[in-house]
Formats: C-alpha cells, sequence, structure tokens
C-alpha cells in the first residue's frame, strides 16, 4: 500500500457522487408548509379586527371610600389636622409639609441665576469692551 496523500476510496466502484437520493418529494412539502403557513398568517394579519374590544358597563367607586394620601417625593409632615378616620371636606387641608428643604433648594438655584447674571453682564462688558460691569 502506497500512501501519497490522496484519499483512497473503500472499493474502487463506490463514489459520494454516485449516490442517488430522491429528496424532491420532501423539499416540496417544506416549501409547501412554509408558503402555507406565510400565506395564511399574512391573510390572518391582514383580515382579522384588532381595533375590536369586549364592552361591559360598569361604576368605578374607591374600595370603602377611603383613601391614602402620600406625597410623591417624601417629605416632613409639619401639621396634621385630620386624625385617622375622620371625614373631610372638598378643598380641606389634610396634611401640612414642613418646606426647609424646598426654601433651601429655591435658595441654591437663585443663587446660580445671580451668578449666570453676573457671568452675562461680565461678558456682555468684555464684549463691548466697557471698564465697568453695569
Amino acid at each position: 500500500m502506497q500512501q501519497s496523500g490522496e484519499i483512497i476510496p473503500a472499493s474502487p466502484r463506490s463514489r459520494i457522487g454516485d449516490l442517488a437520493i430522491d429528496d424532491r418529494r420532501i423539499r416540496l412539502l417544506g416549501y409547501a408548509v412554509v408558503l402555507i403557513v406565510f400565506f395564511g398568517l399574512g391573510t390572518w394579519a391582514a383580515i382579522a379586527p384588532l381595533a375590536s374590544a369586549a364592552h361591559a358597563p360598569g361604576k368605578i367607586r374607591v374600595e370603602s371610600n377611603r383613601k391614602t394620601v402620600q406625597h410623591l417625593e417624601g417629605g416632613i409632615v409639619s401639621s396634621l389636622p385630620v386624625r385617622d378616620g375622620d371625614f373631610v371636606e372638598k378643598d380641606q387641608i389634610v396634611m401640612t409639609l414642613d418646606d426647609t428643604q424646598a426654601k433651601s433648594q429655591l435658595e441654591i438655584v437663585h443663587g446660580l441665576y445671580v451668578v449666570a447674571l453676573a457671568r452675562e453682564a461680565r461678558l456682555a462688558a468684555q464684549r463691548d469692551q466697557m471698564e465697568q460691569v453695569d
């Protein structure tokens, strides 16, 4: 037996290219299934009414007519003129929050605003070649 780097078949007559497989029926069946699914879903998407809804009459009411009162961001309660179980009227104050944090944030933002105004005045004076800032 001589080895020259080439592949030698098990028998001289067996070749892969000679193997005849008739898979035409299986391929046609696969194509038919894909086309039926594709066109079936496309037809359903075009015809199906998607803008419809189920209508049912009803009334909305608060469960046991109680509502929880909460602040969106939290805070410190400074006064609470009502107690649990009290009945309240429309526009009645039920809680007052401490405004210390809000005031301090307002002062910070106001300070930044004043600094921005001063910078704007300085730049305008520099642009106009003025000796003093107005």
